[in-house]
C-alpha cells in the first residue's frame, strides 16, 4: 500500500523489506453467529452494507467454485457454510472477497472422512451442517459444548 505523498525511493525501500503497510485487520466471526450477525459484523468493522453481505451471501453465487455447495438451492443463504474464525480483512474487500475467505475456510476444515461418513450414512453435508446447527442452539453452556 502507498501512501499519499510518499517518495519513490521510500516505496522501494519498504517493499524491499517486505513492509508493504498494508491496513488490513483482524475481524472474528464466532461459532454461533448467524448470516445477519456475521453481516453487521462485516459492516461495523468495514463501514459498508450490512445488506450487501447478506444479498452477496448465497449459494448460487458459489456453488460452481465448492463442490459442498452442489444440489443446494441457489437461492438458499450460505449460512452454516461461513466457517467461523478470525480473518483478515482490507478496507477493499467486498463482500464476495470476505465470503470466499470462509468458505476456503470451510472447504479446508471440514475433512473429508466427515463428507465421506454423512454420504454413507444417507445424509447430505447439508443435513450434518443443519443439525450442527439446531445443537449448537440448544447448548447453553461451553462445558457441554465441548461434550457434544
Amino acid at each position: 500500500h502507498v501512501e499519499k505523498g510518499e517518495s519513490v525511493s521510500s516505496v522501494v525501500q519498504r517493499f524491499a523489506k517486505g513492509d508493504v503497510q498494508t491496513k488490513e485487520f483482524a475481524v472474528t466471526f464466532p461459532e454461533g453467529f448467524t448470516l445477519e450477525q456475521i453481516a453487521a459484523r462485516y459492516a461495523d468493522r468495514t463501514g459498508k452494507s450490512a445488506q450487501d453481505f447478506i444479498a452477496e451471501a448465497i449459494v448460487g453465487n458459489y456453488a460452481d467454485k465448492f463442490s459442498f455447495l452442489e444440489g443446494l438451492a441457489p437461492s438458499r443463504s450460505l449460512e452454516g457454510y461461513l466457517f467461523p474464525d478470525t480473518y483478515r480483512i482490507t478496507p477493499d474487500d467486498t463482500p464476495r472477497d470476505v465470503l470466499l475467505r470462509m468458505l476456503g475456510n470451510f472447504d479446508a476444515k471440514v475433512p473429508q472422512n466427515l463428507r465421506d461418513e454423512a454420504k454413507a450414512s444417507g445424509r447430505t453435508l447439508d443435513d450434518i451442517v443443519n443439525m450442527a446447527s439446531i445443537i449448537e442452539k440448544e447448548v447453553r453452556h461451553s462445558e457441554d459444548m465441548a461434550m457434544v
